[in-house]
């Protein structure tokens, strides 16, 4: 009879810790889909009513959640105006260079440059961003002139 450790020894696969290289493909299928996404969302305009499907979480609550206003934003923005975009979600427009770098900067660690340390994010940092998010939702919902602009 033979033992489990000399089963686990012989297993076709690595350990779960180890590092396994990642493939081209595992790097360029999220941007693939981001672009065949931002490309439907150019060309079908979420401001028209039946194109896309409402918030849950408006629909149910009657409360904007913070990606409210997310497609309406990225298609703004897809069209070059700015302006509606920060008055659709400023959120969104605000995390999205911050998403870009950050996945630029892990496909750079993750092909081996040296001079790159892995992206760590500190404790304190998640936590921020979180109070930011829940601030973020909480504010735009509050029907007082300066935060009603935050609503979508």
């Amino acid at each position: 009879m033979v033992s489990e450790s000399a089963n686990a020894r012989s297993l076709p696969w690595p350990h779960p810790t180890a590092r396994r290289p990642v493939t081209l493909a595992a790097w360029l299928t999220p941007p693939a889909l981001v672009i065949c996404g931002l490309a439907l969302v150019n060309a079908v305009d979420p401001r028209i009513p039946g194109n896309y499907p409402p918030c849950l979480f408006l629909f149910v609550t009657g409360c904007y959640c913070p990606g409210c206003g997310t497609l309406r934003a990225l298609h703004s923005l897809l069209h070059g105006d700015l302006r509606s975009a920060l008055g659709y979600n400023a959120l969104t427009v605000a995390l999205l260079p911050i998403l870009g770098a950050a996945y630029c900067y892990g496909v750079a660690h993750a092909v081996g440059r040296p001079a790159i340390p892995a992206l760590r994010v500190s404790q304190r940092a998640a936590w921020a961003a979180l109070v930011v998010v829940l601030a973020f939702w909480a504010l735009r919902n509050i029907p007082v002139s300066p935060l009603s602009a935050l609503a979508p």
